[in-house]
């Protein structure tokens, strides 16, 4: 799920990491098997695993963030809902839980529910650029480009070097009349990321309703090739 950044899933290794060392044994050893399986994308397996270290501590804050986020990537949306609600009042400080809670409502297609949950998430942790940037996912899903071009620009700030931030925010640019600006992006994003998908058409897109037949012509080549 390419809403939840690399940064994201390095802070659950440490907590998990950390937690092994302070636990006893059983749950320890379920911790590291739930890492293990997140690492190596098996979502439901690790569920299980943390299911299983719940049991034993269920009130260890590391444990409820592991079997969350195994709910959110195994797609067992209620359950992340369910967890997540209860985990974000447990813990109020703690902005993983407000995020996936967040997360887990809008992949139900429940915007709605979803912008509280990751406005909080953002104000407990403003240094991180994966928030905001999953804020604009919210708000593009609901056409408010304005609302979507300030969380991408504010996520930018923070990561310069996202292709995708950047193909998103050109096209947020481009669907508010402000075609320069989005080619600006879409040449930021293919130089940091040559063959990201849609990157040179939506380049060509733009030059082509700038009438830049040429440019637009050649973007769209190297798109047909990269696909």
């Amino acid at each position: 799920m390419g809403m939840l950044r690399t940064a994201t899933v390095a802070l659950l290794c440490w907590s998990m990491t950390v937690a092994a060392q302070s636990v006893p044994g059983g749950v320890s050893s379920l911790l590291q098997r739930g890492q293990q399986q997140l690492d190596s994308g098996d979502f439901a397996g690790a569920a299980v695993s943390f299911e299983q270290a719940r049991a034993l501590a269920p009130e260890d804050p590391v444990v409820v963030r592991g079997l969350l986020y195994s709910y959110l990537r195994a797609r067992r949306l209620s359950e992340a809902v369910t967890l997540g609600k209860e985990a974000s009042q447990r813990w109020p400080q703690q902005p993983d839980f407000h995020h996936w809670l967040g997360l887990a409502y809008f992949q139900q297609g429940n915007t709605a529910a979803a912008l509280g949950p990751l406005e909080r998430a953002q104000q407990l942790a403003p240094r991180r650029a994966d928030i905001p940037y999953d804020r604009a996912l919210v708000y593009l899903t609901e056409n408010k480009f304005t609302e979507a071009a300030e969380q991408l620009e504010k996520s930018l700030a923070l990561n310069p070097d996202s292709a995708l931030a950047h193909v998103l925010l050109g096209r947020v640019y481009q669907n508010t009349n402000r075609t320069l600006q989005g080619i600006e992006h879409f040449r930021r994003a293919v130089k940091l990321q040559p063959d990201i998908p849609l990157g040179h058409y939506h380049l060509g897109f733009a030059y082509a309703s700038l009438g830049r037949h040429q440019e637009a012509i050649t973007e769209l080549q190297k798109e047909a090739a990269r696909s």
